[in-house]
C-alpha cells in the first residue's frame, strides 16, 4: 500500500489514540532515516508525537512486533525509550511521544558521545529481563532464513549461497551463548541526543536475548576508522577472539539483511565467504 494512504489511513484514526486534550494532527513532516519503518512527526493538540508506519513485511524481516512492544513499553517504564500511547496491528502503526533533539551523526560523534552511547548500552545489558518473554539470538538460525530466502528469488546464485551456508555454520560455533537484552542495531541513526545531553536509543524491533559484544559490533562498524579506537576504549570489549567472531556475525547479518531488502546487491555477498 503506499505511504501516503497508509499514513492518511492512521491520521484519520486520531480521536482511537487514548490522548486527553486531543485535536486533529497538524504540522505533519517526515523524520529522516529509517530503512525499515516510516517515521513522521506530528503535533495533536498539547501532544507532540510520532507516528511510525511499521515495515509491511514483519515475517520477511524476522521481526517481532509483540516482543519489540513488550520491550518498548518496558523501556519507557524505566525511562530508556519514549511511551507507546496507541498501537495499531491491523494498520501497522505506532504512536509513541515525540523526544526533543538531534539524530546522532557519524562524522560528528565525540568521544563524550561514545562514552555516553557505551554506558547505556552497558546498562542495558544489565537490566533483569527474567519477566519479560524475549528470545534469544539464534544467530546460525536467522542467517539461514535470509539464505533460504534469497535461494527461492534467486535460484542462479545457488552454488554461492550453499557456500555460504557452511560459512554461516563455521561463525555461529564462535560466540558463546549470552543472555543479555541487546537492541541489536544501536547505529547513531537510531540514536537521539537531547538538549540536556540525555541520550535515548529508539527502535527495538530486532532486540533479543544476546551476547552483549554484537551491540558493541554493530556501532563499532557503523564508525569511521578514527574514532574506532575511542569506541574500543569505551566500550571494553574484552576478549579479542570473542570480539572478533561478534564483529563476523554482525557483518554477515548486516549484509544478508541489505540483500534481502534490495539495500545491496546479492554477489556482494561473495566478500564473506571466508
Amino acid at each position: 500500500m503506499n505511504v501516503n494512504l497508509r499514513l492518511n489511513q492512521a491520521l484519520d484514526q486520531w480521536h482511537e489514540w487514548g490522548l486527553n486534550d486531543a485535536r486533529p494532527p497538524v504540522a505533519i513532516r517526515r523524520l529522516p532515516g529509517g530503512l525499515t519503518n516510516q517515521n513522521f512527526s506530528l503535533q495533536c493538540g498539547p501532544h507532540h508525537l510520532v507516528l511510525r508506519l511499521n515495515h509491511t513485511d514483519d515475517k520477511r524481516l524476522n521481526i517481532l512486533r509483540p516482543v519489540e512492544l513488550a520491550i518498548q513499553r518496558y523501556m519507557a517504564h524505566i525511562g530508556f525509550s519514549p511511551k507507546v500511547h496507541y498501537v495499531s496491528e491491523e494498520q501497522g502503526y505506532w504512536v509513541r511521544d515525540y523526544v526533543a533533539g538531534n539524530v546522532l551523526q557519524t562524522d560528528l560523534l565525540t568521544s563524550d558521545t561514545l562514552a555516553g552511547m557505551a554506558r547505556l548500552l552497558h546498562s542495558v545489558h544489565h537490566i533483569d529481563i527474567r519477566h519479560l518473554e524475549i528470545p534469544p539470538l539464534e544467530f546460525s538460525v536467522k542467517a539461514m532464513r535470509y539464505l533460504t530466502l534469497l535461494k527461492q528469488e534467486q535460484p542462479q546464485h545457488i552454488g554461492m549461497l550453499t557456500e555460504l551456508e557452511d560459512c554461516v555454520l563455521k561463525v555461529g560455533e564462535g560466540l558463546p551463548e549470552g543472555y543479555s537484552l541487546c537492541h541489536m542495531d544501536p547505529l547513531p541513526a537510531n540514536w537521539i541526543s537531547q538538549p540536556s545531553g540525555l541520550l535515548t536509543l529508539l527502535d527495538w524491533e530486532y532486540a533479543a536475548r544476546a551476547h552483549p559484544l554484537l551491540d558493541f559490533a554493530a556501532v563499532y562498524r557503523a564508525l569511521p576508522g578514527h574514532l574506532r579506537p575511542l569506541w574500543l576504549k569505551a566500550a571494553n570489549v574484552g576478549d579479542e577472539s570473542y570480539w572478533a567472531m561478534a564483529l563476523r556475525q554482525v557483518g554477515l547479518l548486516e549484509k544478508l539483511w541489505l540483500v534481502a531488502e534490495g539495500q545491496a546487491g546479492i554477489t556482494s555477498l561473495r566478500d564473506e565467504i571466508r
